[in-house]
């Protein structure tokens, strides 16, 4: 038994030991008339929060109790072949193709469960009540003025939104502005936002924008790291939150002009040193959610081309730490810069920016349908900047010394930025936290393979009740506290915690929570796969894509996990995806559903909402399987589905009703 802290005494600084309570669990058998009377203990995990630190730590698995004769069957919903009544519609749920009736799964199914999901979950404080108290921001604006920006205003609209950026600043504030074509040039060097220079750049912006020529991105991207990178500041001055946005309305046509080289460019300027060289990573495919790929029980693939069965495998990427080598290639190297991209109009790249924004740890993509949404989504990227309140928070995974002599080990960390260290440990970056938000990291670990007790001695056995639960896997966390400007190093360790009980079939109830990170983790992924098969021209099969996962949303997917407003987000972008693509590209993928993917897609894997207006879609009933649903769905605003805090939603609220815009 491992001791760890409850939040009050972390809050206290205080000791205390594990909390434990035991309960039966003879009842809860999920209708296996052979499950062993058991009883386990349940702990309360610890959160990690000390004097006031903004972030804090839980965690849990997916099942508390699994016996080591559950089979694979008994996956999703607690029971084999488990399903409610779905809370849409009120209908009856298709079984599952992970059921015992599949009969081409039926010896997968039969199997023992030998793997689980746990979930690390990270939530960040609010922020301070007086604006003074935040931590101060650098933002260096990119500002395309090619010729297509000439037309219906939008330079004079972008003129406008940037002095509404401005008045927002503090004078420990810095703001600059790089405008671009077909070249690049600083038209505003980054210096503090004091009344005088706010004067002064709101007079280069009556003056000097202007729109002429082509567009030249990686020119505007290296002179922007440059400027935020070698200002006349000296290091210690620079702020500790550090950004740039970047706007443009069509594609690079100067300069670096493909994907992959300009994606290289973002990360060799804007990357921090150590994250530089992670460019060959070590891929593991996740064997999860493989039967979405098939559209019906028979496994036929008569509507979906074969190469579609990989989607489902999107591999999560994992460096390996004998390969990560300090320092950098990169003369420009230093602290990590995010980048938010604001794609203006339909007539953009929305791939290549999210492609670009998702090279830097807390990047965002932004589509700007309309002229009247530009401030909003300036406002809502402001907001979140300016309510940074940790840093670079860093989660290392490790499994128990007692757990890994029963076999226990960590088969996959279901995230994009993993290094795997020499003594088997894992170290998961998470980025920059924005108030009030919440991240949540799924890992996948094989099970213990708990031996049975040994006999009594002296007729007495003073071993731990059979099925207390097994640590599985313990997690430290470490950030930086842009608050108080100090880095928070490896707190308490939260472990989590599984009961095995010998020879049982006993399974617990689903954690909803957990439920829900494992199905937005592989729908993230499918809708990534899909969009790359869309840029493709494979549209067929891109739709097909969103029509399995909706397919997993009814099917895989607990009444109380898909009443969840991440799941129903994830439906309602699958069911917009899927109409778009109803006729191939007719026009409503091409000049919006793409764009709108993006977007998405970048609020999914970062869950942070990134939609500058609550999407507005008139589709058809058909498409999302039932009438009553389909007014719900045409009008779903992700931003249900990942908080913000109030201050974050009051600039984009302040940016879309001020008067100068």
């Amino acid at each position: 038994m491992t001791t760890t802290r409850t939040a009050a005494a972390a809050a206290d600084n205080e000791d205390t030991s594990t909390v434990m309570t035991f309960e039966s669990i003879g009842n809860n058998n999920n209708g296996n008339d052979d499950a062993t009377q058991t009883t386990v203990a349940t702990e309360s995990f610890a959160q990690v929060r000390g004097g006031g630190t903004p972030l804090t730590m839980t965690a849990a698995p997916l099942y508390s109790v699994i016996g080591t004769k559950v089979l694979e069957r008994q996956r999703r919903g607690g029971g084999a072949c488990h399903h409610s009544k779905n809370h849409l519609t009120g209908g009856a749920v298709a079984p599952s193709p992970r059921c015992s009736n599949n009969k081409n799964n039926s010896s997968s199914q039969n199997a023992v469960m030998t793997t689980t999901d746990l979930c690390i979950t990270l939530k960040a404080g609010e922020l301070p009540e007086s604006e003074e108290e935040r931590a101060p921001v650098d933002i260096l604006v990119a500002l395309d003025l090619s010729a297509s920006m000439d037309c219906r205003s939008k330079v004079d609209l972008c003129r406008s939104t940037l002095k509404v950026l401005m008045r927002q600043l503090l004078p420990q504030d810095r703001f600059g502005l790089v405008t671009y074509s077909t070249e690049a040039r600083i038209a505003i060097p980054l210096q503090k936002m004091s009344t005088e220079h706010k004067e002064s750049a709101c007079k280069v912006m009556d003056t000097f924008l202007r729109a002429n020529g082509n567009t030249n991105l990686s020119s505007a991207l290296g002179l922007a790291a440059q400027e935020m990178r070698t200002s006349i500041f000296p290091p210690e001055s620079k702020n500790p939150v550090q950004t740039i946005f970047f706007l443009t309305d069509g594609h690079a046509n100067e300069g670096i002009t493909e994907t992959s080289g300009l994606v290289k460019l973002v990360r060799n300027c804007l990357l921090e040193s150590g994250q530089i060289n992670q460019q060959e990573p070590k891929v593991i495919f996740d064997p999860e959610f493989i039967h979405v790929m098939s559209l019906d029980d028979s496994n036929t693939t008569t509507a979906v081309e074969a190469p579609i069965a990989g989607i489902a495998k999107k591999p999560f990427a994992t460096t390996d730490a004998s390969k990560h080598q300090p320092g950098s290639p990169s003369s420009l190297a230093g602290p990590a810069i995010s980048l938010h991209m604001f794609g203006y109009g339909a007539d953009h790249n929305g791939t290549l920016l999210r492609e670009m924004a998702s090279a830097t740890q807390d990047g965002s993509y932004y589509f700007i349908e309309e002229d009247k949404d530009v401030g909003r989504a300036f406002g809502d990227a402001l907001g979140g900047v300016l309510s940074v309140v940790a840093q670079t928070a860093t989660v290392t995974l490790s499994v128990p010394p007692l757990a890994q002599a029963m076999g226990v080990e960590i088969v996959q960390v279901k995230h994009d930025q993993v290094v795997r260290r020499e003594n088997g440990s894992f170290t998961v970056t998470m980025g920059d936290f924005y108030a009030e938000e919440t991240r949540d990291l799924v890992v996948t670990v094989k099970l213990a393979v708990p031996t049975p007790p040994p006999p009594p001695t002296n007729g007495t056995n003073t071993d731990p009740p059979q099925g207390v639960p097994i640590p599985h896997l313990s997690a430290t966390l470490s950030y930086t506290d842009t608050l108080e400007s100090k880095l928070v190093q490896q707190g308490d360790t939260v472990q989590v915690s599984i009961a095995r009980p010998l020879d049982s079939t006993v399974l617990s109830e689903e954690n909803a929570h957990v439920a829900t990170q494992v199905f937005r983790v592989h729908a993230a992924s499918a809708m990534e796969q899909a969009e790359k098969l869309a840029a493709a021209g494979r549209y067929r099969e891109a739709k097909a894509t969103f029509t399995l996962l909706k397919r997993a949303y009814w099917e895989d997917c607990s009444a109380a996990v898909q009443a969840t407003p991440q799941s129903a987000a994830l439906f309602h972008d699958a069911s917009t995806m899927e109409w778009c693509l109803a006729e191939g590209d007719d026009g409503r993928y091409s000049s919006w559903g793409q764009a709108n993917l993006n977007t998405k897609l970048c609020a999914h894997k970062m869950q942070r909402s990134s939609t500058s207006t609550a999407a507005v879609v008139a589709m058809p009933a058909s498409t999302t399987g039932d009438p009553a649903t389909a007014a719900a769905v045409a009008t779903f605003d992700d931003a249900l589905a990942y908080k913000s805090s109030p201050k974050r939603a009051s600039y984009a609220a302040k940016f879309s009703t001020t008067g100068t815009i």
